[in-house]
């Protein structure tokens, strides 16, 4: 049953996250080119944006981690207190557990988003259009 909401919970934040991600990375494709126009290759611009997902997840994750204790030990202290007071006990396995997911999740997320931008036209993001314009043959190469 853990690892079923587990599952469904990774699920809904790997859609959520890649839409965040893939809109970041559209909202950066020109410092993206002006990145690559500098001289980087698709691969560091790859690692850009994929070191962006992880530390979303990083980030997510110990925010998630600390809101989860902090609420579970309020939680605890108002419900457990009038009957019979009991430590609280933490389980610090599954929390890294949970923090080392929510990192493979942001990488996972971020993956595809990162092929877009290491596969982008330079000289399009640099104008501020997705494509290249294409010269046809209707066009006068020269002139108007």
């Amino acid at each position: 049953m853990i690892a079923a909401a587990f599952v469904f919970a990774s699920y809904i934040v790997v859609l959520i996250s890649s839409a965040a991600l893939t809109v970041t990375a559209r909202r950066q494709h020109r410092t993206l080119a002006v990145v690559a126009s500098v001289g980087a290759d698709p691969r560091a611009l790859r690692s850009i944006v994929l070191l962006q997902g992880i530390l979303l997840g990083a980030v997510g994750g110990v925010l998630g981690v600390l809101a989860g204790i902090g609420g579970g030990v309020i939680l605890h202290h108002a419900t457990a207190a009038e009957v019979v007071p009991l430590p609280v006990r933490i389980p610090w396995l599954m929390i890294m557990v949970v923090v080392i997911a929510a990192v493979l999740v942001g990488s996972l997320t971020a993956y595809l988003p990162a092929r877009q931008a290491a596969k982008m036209d330079v000289l399009a993001g640099l104008r501020g259009t997705r494509r290249p314009v294409r010269i046809a043959a209707q066009r006068p190469l020269w002139g108007s």
